[in-house]
């Protein structure tokens, strides 16, 4: 199980990788769900994907104010179900010792 506190920092090849792992991502109520789901806060779910709180706040945001709009791009949404291990066809394993 991955350690969602402190994520892995990956910086060789991450373009690529997020690029394989890449998920249109559902509407806000649906990242609100899964989060919820989670137990996890929106502070956290910022930090494990690398955007500001107020960015993922507006993820969730189920209102009609326009400018307030916004949906994770499909690279970081399949690196957030990657670290929640919800990923549909790739998933997080340990490195084995040696390697």
């Amino acid at each position: 199980m991955t350690n969602l506190e402190n994520p892995p920092q990956c910086s060789v090849g991450l373009g690529h990788i997020a690029d394989k792992v890449a998920i249109h991502p559902p509407d806000a109520a649906a990242i609100q769900a899964l989060r919820n789901q989670h137990n996890l806060s929106q502070r956290q779910c910022a930090k494990i994907t690398g955007v500001a709180v107020r960015t993922w706040e507006r993820y969730e945001y189920l209102g009609s104010d326009e400018k307030m709009l916004r949906n994770p791009s499909p690279q970081l949404w399949g690196i957030f179900l990657l670290a929640l291990g919800q990923h549909p066809e790739y998933q997080l394993v340990p490195r084995q010792k040696g390697n």
